[in-house]
């Protein structure tokens, strides 16, 4: 069967800020197929989101749609619907009115027919969400199958699946497989994005690997598994293994200069077969629901698990001169971390290391340090104690002393413990700051609020338990 040419883009580049996040990236999506895109850093995976919704600036290549060059990619957003972490329902509005919203443009018609017309799309995509629920009563999963039916009612050619792997669990996914292959089947393309394996493997029936910004492979049918995916993004497995050649490991490290830790074949008490490579100013998910298997692997960072077997490389060649200085974040950290009678400013000053030297106090490094923080902490702040000021001052110090410090490695232990919009979205703005700064961020939760945009590879522990 022939199939239809909807996305084609040549050798197109893409900047964000002044740096080039997509490099000569060649792709073709099809109507007819579901097709994953699996990146493996945020700015690559924030320009392929801008260039897919038409909202991003091509600096160099060709894209065209449904064989038609275009000139600006303004076109595309009247053509797509983009669902992922962040909501597209209107809040203020009910269930029906979120679904039809296209369509009153067009036609003013009694609810009672828009009732009717919502109970045929129900039992036209099997989906049992009650009438009178409110928006903001739905779940997450309810909320992208609502997407998903404004999405067929609007007419859209192309749905782009946005961090799916990271919003849902398994047992959420099949409640939404159904849902998505039907609104293929009625003729929408859809298009997984993602920065983890898991849905693309789930649903998709081809994929590209993206690595640097650019498509390194194209994966589909049998040959799309965890092997090859592994390969594409580390290209010295060996045949029949996903063991990483330490030599090879080594040679990539010395010439990149930018592996801060690499773990091949790490075997603990409860954990086997770990692979990971944790690389500067990148942000590693790390996701478990076994409490045991994270404390496990965080002990690793923290020298309270023993290695049985496998190797944690430091810092590659320079290995040899010591570990690299790793910081932790607990969702205690405001209680163990600061000095609740001092001031805002003495507790900036004092170091966090105990073994680190006391940082110089010079009115030059106070005025670089206010100038570094303005953004987050005012001026006037400083001079306060720091049980006097709130809990999301308290929280941005805690960050902003890791802010300075600059650890090579700093990992957060369940940095979203609560569920609180403005204190989880504050620990996010905190994560890509520091990792913007050099240092290799490792994000250890269970739970992923659906609205935390933090993209970038992922591990999930549960499949290296034993």
């Amino acid at each position: 069967m022939k199939k239809t040419e909807l996305l084609l883009f040549n050798n197109v580049s893409v900047g964000i800020e002044q740096s080039m996040a997509l490099h000569n990236l060649s792709m073709v999506i099809f109507q007819e197929e579901i097709t994953g895109i699996l990146y493996e850093n945020s700015v690559s995976g924030e320009a392929l989101l801008k260039l897919l919704s038409g909202n991003g600036e091509v600096k160099n290549g060709t894209v065209s749609y449904c064989r038609k060059k275009l000139t600006d990619l303004k076109y595309l957003k009247k053509q797509h619907s983009i669902i992922g972490p962040v909501p597209n329902v209107i809040h203020t509005l009910s269930i029906i009115d979120n679904v039809f919203f296209s369509q009153y443009s067009l036609c003013i018609m009694r609810k009672r027919v828009y009732q009717t017309k919502l109970q045929k799309l129900y039992y036209l995509f099997d989906i049992h969400i009650p009438f009178q629920k409110t928006v903001e009563e739905l779940s997450v999963v309810e909320r992208v199958q609502i997407e998903l039916l404004a999405a067929y009612i609007s007419k859209k050619k192309y749905v782009i699946l946005s961090q799916f792997s990271s919003m849902f669990s398994a047992d959420e996914m099949e409640l939404l497989v159904p849902v998505i292959m039907k609104l293929h089947m009625l003729g929408t393309a859809v298009i997984v994005v993602d920065s983890y394996e898991r849905f693309i493997y789930r649903i998709t029936d081809k994929a590209y690997i993206m690595k640097n910004g650019t498509a390194v492979d194209f994966l589909s049918g049998e040959s799309l598994n965890e092997y090859a995916v592994t390969k594409a993004f580390c290209p010295y497995v060996s045949p029949g293994s996903d063991r990483l050649g330490q030599d090879k490991l080594y040679e990539e490290m010395q010439v990149s200069g930018k592996a801060v830790l690499s773990a091949d074949q790490v075997e603990t008490k409860l954990l086997k077969k770990l692979n990971f490579v944790l690389r500067e100013g990148q942000i590693l998910k790390v996701c478990y629901t076994d409490r045991k298997l994270a404390e496990d692997f965080a002990g690793l960072f923290t020298g309270q698990t023993a290695l049985k077997s496998g190797n944690m490389v430091w810092k590659g060649p320079e290995s040899s001169q010591g570990k690299p200085r790793v910081g932790v974040v607990y969702a205690d950290s405001v209680h163990k971390v600061l000095y609740p009678d001092h001031t805002v400013e003495f507790n900036l000053l004092y170091p966090v290391m105990t073994k680190t030297s006391r940082l110089f106090w010079s009115e030059k490094y106070l005025k670089h340090m206010k100038q570094l923080l303005a953004e987050e902490l005012p001026e006037e702040i400083y001079g306060k104690k720091v049980r006097d000021i709130d809990d999301t001052s308290k929280l941005s110090l805690v960050c902003a002393k890791w802010y300075l410090y600059r650890p090579d490695i700093l990992l957060y232990v369940k940095p979203f413990p609560s569920f609180y919009y403005e204190g989880d979205k504050l620990t996010e703005k905190w994560m890509k700051k520091i990792a913007a700064r050099g240092t290799g961020v490792i994000a250890l939760e269970s739970n992923w609020p659906s609205y935390i945009e933090i993209s970038g590879i992922a591990k999930n522990l549960d499949h290296y338990a034993k």
